[in-house]
């Protein structure tokens, strides 16, 4: 009679592919891991390239549609270094179209610099904040090509207040800190001149 012997794998060989499955799975999971890493950096890069595009969207887009006030009213569009303050039509919370009083200053405290944007009776809104290293602000050119620190330059008002006067900048720089590199972002003022009809006492006297 004779006997036939299961042949099955030996401890040896057991230990073996243990040691080859363990091995395959370290290698895999290192290389997951290194994979989801790289994609949670990316992710957050693109988010922050984002981000950064699109506080300079709402920077230029306040800035360009500045709406130039009745000389003799209290949003007549005035700035310096560290503050701009006026009528929008672009504003980032209320509707568009409509003049709105907005300020756009910079603001520095425990080391670090931050650009807020306020809105009527909204709270401020902090759309950047980088590493103080006084660097940040704003700088106005006139029609002739000359840089000041601070508008207007001179405080002249016609006699008669239905005389057209240029009373914005040509182009407002806006100078701060974007990914660790100083940035000048220019941005023209698509009106200028002091309107001949008070957009506002007009849009009050419907609302009323």
């Amino acid at each position: 009679m004779q006997h036939h012997r299961i042949k099955g794998f030996t401890l040896v060989e057991m230990l073996v592919v243990l040691v080859l499955v363990s091995l395959v799975m370290t290698l895999t999971m290192q290389g997951l891991s290194s994979a989801l890493d790289l994609r949670g950096r990316v992710i957050k890069e693109v988010v922050h390239q984002q981000t950064t595009r699109l506080q300079q969207y709402w920077l230029r887009s306040v800035v360009a549609s500045l709406y130039p006030e009745q000389v003799h009213r209290t949003d007549v569009f005035k700035g310096d270094r560290q503050k701009i303050s006026g009528l929008t039509l672009a504003p980032l919370i209320s509707d568009t179209g409509i003049p709105v009083p907005f300020t756009l200053s910079i603001q520095r405290s425990q080391g670090q610099a931050s650009m807020v944007y306020r809105e009527a009776d909204f709270d401020p809104w902090v759309l950047a904040t980088w590493q103080d290293t006084a660097t940040g602000g704003f700088r106005f050119r006139d029609a002739d090509g000359k840089w000041t620190s601070k508008w207007p330059v001179n405080k002249v008002i016609p006699a008669d207040p239905q005389q057209e006067q240029i009373q914005l900048p040509a182009l407002i720089d806006i100078e701060m800190i974007v990914n660790d590199q100083r940035m000048n972002l220019w941005v023209p003022v698509l009106s200028r001149k002091a309107p001949k009809v008070d957009l506002q006492r007009l849009i009050e006297g419907n609302l009323l």
